[in-house]
């Protein structure tokens, strides 16, 4: 099951997203501009490839989408279309998905192809949890892959939970210990992809897999700081350092062969800041 309480988070982070540190950028063929920009790349010759997906939950509260949520998973499902038919996408690997779908065989692409209508109908639709990636699972048979930490990912859930209760009293430190545990998240994902990849390499009889991660954007400064600087660095939450200690560790992804591309969908840059961020990931120049 997909689960996305952490969309209020999301949308929080977002509206005070700072801007990142220049990264390397270049660009992937023919990429459609309509879908998004991509606005890091890492290892582009690699023969194993990660696609990380900003990407826009429902609302954690009431289900229903937010201003651009429905343009965004467009777009993602979209550019998951896309690294199909000119990557041969192999594995989904959601945010806040637990267990795992294997791969089906289904009909070749263009065969099921949702038209525009259809596709927005369908993620329009909150009487039932759907999104782009079991949209693309069901539809192309592409297996899902969970790379969440299960015990990470409950403590931020409880915590977030125990602020949104009516009448809870948030502490002091309350947003500095979520913004931590969410941290926390985000590490363990990147750092659960080389072995995710690995046992879909062997339960998939996948020689090099492509794969694509989709994940909050409110995450993307982190992201990008963390594949720039080879290494995770998580600082204490002040006053709870018993509970939310320092975090070090090099990051797991820079040791591998695995390329990396990262995506930020259309609709998610027209903002003013996220537009400004996006500038500033692509003033540096493109790595070789």
């Amino acid at each position: 099951m997909l689960v996305s309480f952490l969309a209020l988070w999301c949308v929080l982070q977002a509206a005070v997203l700072r801007a990142a540190p220049s990264v390397p950028v270049s660009s992937v063929a023919a990429f459609p501009s309509s879908l998004g920009t991509i606005v890091y790349q890492l290892h582009s010759d690699m023969p194993c490839q990660l696609y990380i997906v900003a990407n826009s939950h429902r609302s954690c509260a009431t289900g229903a989408n937010g201003s651009k949520t429905l343009r965004a998973q467009i777009e993602t499902f979209r550019i998951g279309e896309w690294l199909l038919k000119r990557k041969h996408l192999d594995l989904l690997l959601p945010e806040g998905f637990f267990g795992h779908d294997n791969a089906t065989e289904l009909p070749h692409w263009s065969a099921v192809r949702l038209d525009g209508q259809t596709l927005e109908k369908r993620l329009a639709d909150t009487s039932t949890f759907v999104n782009a990636e079991l949209l693309l699972h069901r539809h192309y048979g592409i297996g899902l892959y969970q790379v969440e930490d299960a015990a990470i990912y409950n403590r931020a859930k409880a915590l977030l939970r125990s602020g949104l209760k009516d009448g809870a009293v948030l502490s002091p430190g309350f947003g500095k210990d979520l913004n931590y545990l969410q941290e926390r998240r985000l590490a363990a994902i990147l750092q659960n992809v080389p072995t995710v990849l690995s046992h879909a390499e062997r339960r998939e009889r996948i020689s090099t897999p492509t794969a694509m991660l989709t994940i909050g954007l409110a995450h993307l400064p982190d992201i990008i700081r963390y594949l720039k600087n080879g290494n995770i660095r998580i600082s204490p939450a002040p006053g709870s350092k018993d509970l939310f200690p320092s975090f070090h560790t090099q990051l797991t992804l820079d040791r591998q062969d695995i390329g990396i591309t990262v995506i930020v969908p259309h609709s998610l840059l027209s903002s003013r800041k996220l537009a400004q961020v996006a500038s500033s990931f692509q003033s540096a120049k493109p790595t070789p």
